[in-house]
Parts: structure tokens; C-alpha cells; sequence
């Protein structure tokens, strides 16, 4: 959702380069174009820009982005994890962390 509540518009890239020819054919201005489809005129100057500098392809439609990426623990501090804790069965993740941070275990 967007600061206003309400759900982000995704648009196809047929409807932007339709939207950018209404702007090329010159009858309308970007802001009565905008307000007929319901739109803030700011997306049809950035269409327009992403197509001058990657031509139509750069409108092409993209999947939406999520809010937070998942944080991937590397591998070899993964396998050290399991090291560590294949040395100490019998502890649990905050002894193991207790002793990493005294310096007993590196």
C-alpha cells in the first residue's frame, strides 16, 4: 500500500506507451491526461524519460518489489554455526551466542 492507503496501480506496458502517445499526439497536456486516467502526472514524465533513455523495452512491466529481502546468512558462517554447535550438543543458540561474544569460543 502507498502512504495514502491505498494499493499501489500497476500498469502494463501497453497502457504507457499508450498513455505516451497520447502525450506525442500533442492534443492534451500531461496534466489533462493524467486526470482522465485517474493518475499523477509524474508517472507519464518518468515513462517518459525510462523510454528515452531505454527505449520501449525499459517500460516493460516488473515484478513488484519486496518490502524486506530476506537477509541470507553465508555459507561459511553457516557451516561455523553447525561446527560450534556440533562441539556443544547440549547447548542452546543463547549460550552459544554467550560464549561467542566472551571470546571463549571463535
Amino acid at each position: 500500500m502507498s502512504d495514502s492507503g491505498t494499493p499501489r496501480r500497476r500498469y502494463s506496458k501497453a497502457f504507457k506507451l499508450k498513455i505516451l502517445e497520447e502525450k506525442a499526439a500533442g492534443t492534451l497536456t500531461v496534466k489533462e491526461i493524467a486526470a482522465i486516467h485517474g493518475m499523477h502526472p509524474c508517472n507519464i514524465h518518468r515513462w517518459q524519460k525510462t523510454m528515452k533513455q531505454g527505449g520501449e523495452a525499459a517500460l516493460q512491466d516488473k515484478p513488484p518489489v519486496p518490502k524486506r529481502q530476506p537477509e541470507l546468512t553465508p555459507q561459511t558462517v553457516q557451516q561455523r554455526v553447525v561446527e560450534v554447535k556440533n562441539a556443544h550438543p547440549t547447548l542452546g543458540s543463547r549460550k552459544l551466542q554467550e560464549l561467542k561474544l566472551s571470546g571463549r569460543y571463535t
